[in-house]
């Protein structure tokens, strides 16, 4: 199991954004981590089980899992 990680690390590595336009992204109110808004930079998530979701839409993350989160 990962190790809880920034939100924002997350987005970048998905390749959704880059780490500045994920934090704006976060402060935007545009992300949902497991059905609740996040507006707070910092807020740290599980990469192998978090739902994200950006502007309603899940962000897919299988691809990423066997990465190196920390």
């Amino acid at each position: 199991m990962a190790d809880q990680v920034r939100l924002q690390k997350v987005l970048s590595q998905a390749g959704i954004a880059s780490r500045r336009v994920a934090e704006r992204m976060i402060t935007d109110g545009r992300v949902e981590v497991d059905g609740r808004l996040v507006t707070e930079l910092g807020t740290r998530v599980n990469p192998e089980t978090a739902d994200i979701r950006v502007d309603g839409s899940k962000i897919v993350l299988e691809n990423l899992l066997g990465k190196h989160w920390g």
